[in-house]
């Protein structure tokens, strides 16, 4: 995602950073991918000699500028999350069930039953593993 022009001003305005070298440069950025930027940050950092300064805003600008968005949490309806919260009792309680020594073929069936229960509940109500399922 290319940088607003204020984002680049931000980054320009850092002490003892050449303003012309990271408006000019993250400007371009264009279609390039990341590592494509970097080569070319480094590349004209030797040409151009820029200080250091100018390097890690730029650098800065670069990370900014591919850093990937966090997805949005998705909200769950009052319904959605009372079958959620069901569905973390039931695999709680299956755990310890299964932790404990007394286990048997019979009880481990029946938790097992009332967690699969509990988790068709959930996909019934369109939840997915973005609803923490």
């Amino acid at each position: 995602m290319p940088l607003s022009s204020t984002q680049i001003e931000k980054l320009a305005a850092r002490k003892n950073v050449r303003k012309i070298a990271v408006e000019n440069f993250l400007g371009s950025l264009g279609s390039l991918r990341q590592f494509e930027a970097y080569g070319n940050l480094h590349r004209d950092a030797a040409s151009y000699r820029w200080n250091a300064a100018t390097i890690a805003a730029i650098e800065s600008g670069i990370r900014m500028a591919y850093a990937e968005k966090k997805p949005a949490k998705a909200r769950l309806s009052r319904d959605q999350k009372k079958a959620l919260d069901d569905y973390n009792f039931r695999l709680r309680e299956e755990d310890r069930y299964l932790g404990s020594v007394f286990v048997n073929a019979l009880g481990q069936l029946a938790h097992e039953t009332r967690t699969k229960a509990a988790y068709d509940r959930c996909v019934v109500l369109g939840m997915t593993h973005e609803h923490g399922l």
